[in-house]
């Protein structure tokens, strides 16, 4: 009995091991599915078009798990896929899954690098973005691409000289819409909005009409004008925009924000509430707070709010958590809890956002605003100090500064 017993063991032990590891292989190989958009852009024939990609893509991959170039065509389109619907905390890590299946095979690709450099920005992991930005640049130095990532990288960690550096770089090798609108950024930051302006405008003028990216730099055009006063020209873009790509939520917010510059805040809300239709970004909600409020809704003000707070705790990452899961939102969490009321919790979100980055002018005037509404004028006065070492002409930036500094 012993000897077929032990022959019959092993063999069920080697049937086991072998299930385990065929599904560890199928999880790590995995392949993350579509996502159907909100009704509002779920028509278009960009989306079907998309979709169409996606789904060929899927079958090829199922078909050939070795299918590399597949596989990393479908991150590519993920990424995309995030920026238009806002869903970076699907479509990051669905976009990382992929992309580290590639890396696994070929260490050294490309764009696989160059993707998951651009999904650890997206989740604001700007330390570890940095290295891979640098790494894209060792390994293929006449890349335009990988400045870009280098410049962005820096930008968040606040090495603006560094940033500035990547992006003459990067242009002076490639100048299109990638390149022209990393360039204006830093002009705005610089304080300098005529140059801003002129280099977004080349970069809107660099790529084709009613592309996402495109309108995106239009979108940002349009802000830039509003920055200087000429809400005239700034609302030409946002129009300009919709015309091109119908019910686009950052121009969409943009006529918002000019709806609320002229006190029609009922008119504003429908802007952003029909932009958050479509996309899913802080921002919107964020301003849809201090809009309600402005209305009289202080009621929808604490809805939205709160339900803000527990959507950005959800996807977030925390420094107990595992470093490569998740979005850093503390900066964004930090603003939202002031606006409730809980400025000690802002502090704490602050602080820690502060921690990671101590030199970027954005962290340190959240933190000075924090301060500032927390009755510490001594320390808000050293942060916002920070805050101002680029001279940025921010209005809101200013204003904080003139409340703060007097």
């Amino acid at each position: 009995m012993r000897k077929l017993f032990y022959p019959l063991f092993v063999l069920g032990l080697l049937v086991t091991l072998g299930f385990v590891y065929k599904n560890y292989e199928n999880k790590k190989n995995a392949i993350p599915e579509i996502k159907i958009r909100n009704k509002n852009v779920s028509s278009t024939s960009e989306w079907l078009n998309t979709k169409a990609s996606m789904e060929g893509l899927i079958d090829k991959i199922r078909r050939n798990p070795a299918d590399l170039k597949s596989k990393l065509q479908l991150a590519m389109l993920y990424v995309q896929e995030g920026r238009t619907t806002g869903d970076h905390a699907y479509y990051d890590e669905a976009s990382l899954i992929l992309v580290n299946q590639v890396l696994a095979k070929d260490a050294n690709n490309f764009d696989a690098l160059c993707v998951k450099s651009t999904l650890l920005l997206s989740q604001h992991h700007f330390s570890d973005a940095l290295i891979a930005a640098n790494n894209v640049v060792n390994l293929y130095p006449d890349a335009a691409y990988g400045y870009g990532l280098l410049c962005d990288a820096k930008v968040e960690l606040g090495d603006y000289k560094g940033a500035v550096e990547a992006a003459d770089k990067m242009i002076s090798i490639r100048p299109d819409l990638r390149s022209y609108s990393r360039v204006s950024y830093l002009r705005e930051i610089y304080g300098d909005y005529k140059g801003a302006i002129e280099a977004m405008t080349m970069a809107v003028k660099a790529s084709v009409t009613g592309m996402e990216q495109t309108e995106w730099c239009r979108a940002q055009l349009g802000k830039l004008y509003e920055n200087v006063g000429d809400f005239t020209s700034a609302k030409l873009q946002y129009d300009l925009s919709l015309a091109a790509r119908p019910d686009y939520a950052y121009a969409l917010a943009g006529m918002g924000r000019l709806a609320k510059q002229n006190k029609n805040y009922e008119e504003a809300i429908n802007y952003y509430i029909k932009a958050n239709e479509s996309v899913t970004d802080f921002a919107f909600n964020d301003e849809l707070i201090d809009l309600y409020r402005l209305n009289n809704q202080n009621d929808e003000a604490q809805k939205v709010g709160n339900k803000l707070i527990e959507n950005l705790k959800l996807h977030a990452n925390t420094d107990a958590a595992a470093p490569d899961k998740g979005h850093y939102a503390d900066k964004e969490l930090a603003y939202v809890y002031l606006k409730m009321g809980n400025s000690d919790k802002a502090l704490e979100h602050a602080t820690r956002e502060w921690n990671r980055r101590p030199n970027n002018i954005d962290v340190n005037e959240c933190l000075a605003w924090v301060y500032f509404n927390k009755n510490d004028l001594p320390d808000a006065q050293k942060f916002m100090q920070h805050a101002l070492v680029t001279n940025s002409q921010n209005p809101v930036l200013r204003a904080r500064a003139a409340q703060i500094m007097k």
